[in-house]
């Protein structure tokens, strides 16, 4: 087919401008501080092009017909807009944008996600299946929807290095979130990074659904069967995107693997010890991110537990609602969790302290040091939690 114009795109706070050619021979950014030997920023962007449009123009068509819910004629496209989003520390993130010719009905946008090492491949083609595989289930619609994926060759030279790409949804109106200080003040506040309308504060209700719902989509997924969940994530890593307008939405935009952080033996009878400990390490880890996205390690204050703990419950709820049978109601778990006081808590939870200390070290030594404390936090809150089962199926955001 006859491409259309392709415009590569920097992404930034002040909106979008494009990249020049002295940009495009530059290296290639791995990560923060960290350049490609010898490709550069063109090779990569190039090589998206490619594999869009050259490799699979066929599944980048049924991609963008599966989203809007319609047949998209690539004689509709007049334009596409390819952004440089982010360089995290394995994979880099590009949107892309379709432009319809004029009187055409407007198009979805893409995400496409690369990895350029041989250990980044690997685990981008691991969460490949698993966004597949666990995208099939009820609570799927909460996880980012991922279509293709493949290698392409990259540089002048072909063949060598290989990038491997994703292809996804691009959730139009999410954004990325962090931790951060108030001017002058140590007061913790959370600010949205709208690349649209500029970064601003969320308003406590924001916040308070912001981990409600986090919480609620990970319970969903968690297997009290044999205690497999989501694991890791990281706020810091700006896995969970939030939008604001027409209520609050959560979804959960990577799965790096599906496994249990401790393994309990046992059946049925283990059940109720790796739901506690599940809502223990959900907890913790909801209180971890880096000031700003980027700074150093933070411990969120103690007002996080209670939504995680509401969306924790919530989620149980809406298991048993759809037939899910365990043995504790959620009536039942929450009167069970009382029964344990913080110290109580702290001979429970200790394999998952252990557990940390095989993921990095400033988040271990971080944990270590708040751990005491946020039990003692985490059983006031379940003394005094109020339990409203939902009102209707389900969760109505997201």
């Amino acid at each position: 087919m006859a491409l259309p114009r392709i415009d590569f795109l920097f992404s930034t706070s002040e909106g979008d401008r494009a990249i020049t050619a002295a940009e495009l021979a530059h290296p290639l950014l791995l990560s923060p501080g960290k350049s490609h030997p010898f490709l550069t920023l063109g090779d990569l962007l190039s090589g998206a092009a490619d594999f869009l449009l050259r490799q699979h123009p066929d599944q980048t068509r049924l991609a963008l017909e599966a989203i809007a819910g319609r047949t998209i004629p690539w004689d509709d496209i007049g334009s596409i807009a390819i952004r440089s989003e982010k360089q995290g520390a394995l994979y880099q993130i590009a949107s892309v944008e379709f432009h319809p010719l004029p009187g055409r009905p407007p198009c979805p946008r893409l995400a496409l996600t690369s990895a350029l090492t041989p250990d980044a491949s690997a685990c981008l083609a691991h969460e490949f299946g698993l966004l597949q595989a666990l995208g099939q289930r009820r609570q799927g619609h909460r996880l980012q929807r991922v279509f293709f994926a493949g290698e392409v060759p990259l540089g002048k030279a072909g063949g060598e290095p290989q990038a491997r790409f994703v292809c996804g949804e691009w959730i139009i109106g999410h954004h990325e979130w962090h931790v951060s200080r108030a001017p002058g003040t140590d007061e913790q506040v959370f600010v949205l990074w709208d690349t649209n309308r500029g970064h601003r504060r969320l308003e406590p209700f924001q916040t308070h659904e912001l981990f409600r719902q986090a919480a609620f989509i990970l319970t969903s997924f968690f297997d009290p069967g044999n205690g497999r969940e989501i694991t890791p994530w990281h706020h810091a890593a700006g896995d969970f995107i939030v939008r604001t307008d027409g209520g609050v939405g959560v979804r959960l935009v990577t799965v790096r693997d599906f496994r249990p952080v401790v393994e309990i033996p046992g059946g049925g009878e283990a059940i109720p010890v790796r739901l506690l400990l599940f809502l223990i390490h959900l907890t913790v880890r909801m209180r971890l991110d880096k000031v700003d996205g980027v700074g150093q390690p933070a411990w969120l204050n103690e007002g996080v537990i209670a939504p995680t703990l509401e969306g924790f419950l919530t989620a149980l709820h809406d298991r048993a609602a759809h037939g899910e049978t365990l043995p504790l109601s959620p009536e039942g778990f929450l009167a069970l969790c009382r029964m344990f006081p913080a110290p109580d808590l702290l001979t429970t939870a200790s394999p998952l302290l252990a557990a940390y200390q095989h993921e990095a070290a400033s988040d271990a030594t971080l944990i270590a040091s708040r751990w005491e404390a946020h039990m003692h936090e985490l059983a006031n809150v379940l003394a005094h939690v109020t339990l409203h089962p939902p009102q209707q199926k389900g969760d109505p955001h997201g």
